[in-house]
C-alpha cells in the first residue's frame, strides 16, 4: 500500500484545528481520491457541502467519486447539484457528460459535453482536461456545435482570392 504524501499528513494536522473548514475537507477527499479511497473522499466532500452548500466545486468532486465507485445516480445528483449552484460550472457539465457516456447514454453525453465546452472551450485541451483524449464523442460534440451555429457538413473549400494586404500600425 502505497503512503500518503506529505500534503496529506499536513492537511489532517490543519483539520484538527479547523475541522469544520470545507476547503480542507475537500482537499483531503482529493488526496483520497487519488489513492483510490473513494468512500473516504465521498466522506469528506460530504462534510464539505454539510457546512457550505454553496460550494460547487465539493458538489463536482463528491460526483466525480461517486460515479468513480459506479454509484451513477449518487454522481449524477451532485454534478446536477454542482450545476445548479453554478450554472456556468463547465466541469461539472462535462462530468456528468462522462458519466452518461460511462452508461452508454450517448445522446445525453454529447448535450452535456457541448455545453461543457461552450462555458470553457480549454476542456479541449489535454493539459487542462486529460480525459479528453480518450474521449471518443467529442468529434461529434464538434460537428455538432459546428452545424447548430450555422455551418453546413460540406468539405472545406479553399479560396483563391488574395486577402488585403495588412496595413501597418500606426505609431
Amino acid at each position: 500500500m502505497q503512503a500518503f504524501p506529505l500534503d496529506y499528513r499536513s492537511i489532517v494536522d490543519r483539520l484538527r484545528d479547523d475541522p469544520n473548514n470545507p476547503a480542507l475537507l475537500n482537499e483531503l477527499g482529493n488526496i483520497l481520491v487519488q489513492y483510490g479511497r473513494l468512500q473516504q473522499a465521498m466522506v469528506q466532500y460530504q462534510k464539505a457541502v454539510k457546512i457550505q452548500p454553496d460550494l460547487a466545486i465539493a458538489w463536482n468532486n463528491l460526483g466525480v467519486a461517486s460515479t468513480a465507485a459506479g454509484k451513477f445516480a449518487e454522481g449524477e445528483r451532485a454534478y446536477r447539484r454542482a450545476i445548479k449552484v453554478n450554472p456556468a460550472y463547465a466541469l461539472a457539465y462535462y462530468n456528468l457528460g462522462a458519466s452518461f457516456d460511462q452508461r452508454n447514454d450517448y445522446d445525453d453525453a454529447i448535450a452535456y459535453y457541448q455545453r461543457a465546452l461552450e462555458l470553457d472551450p480549454t476542456l479541449l485541451d489535454v493539459r487542462v482536461n486529460p480525459q479528453i483524449a480518450a474521449n471518443r464523442h467529442i468529434a461529434a460534440v464538434l460537428a455538432k456545435s459546428y452545424i447548430e451555429r450555422g455551418g453546413s457538413v460540406v468539405l472545406p473549400v479553399q479560396s483563391m482570392y488574395p486577402p488585403k494586404p495588412r496595413q501597418k500600425p500606426k505609431p
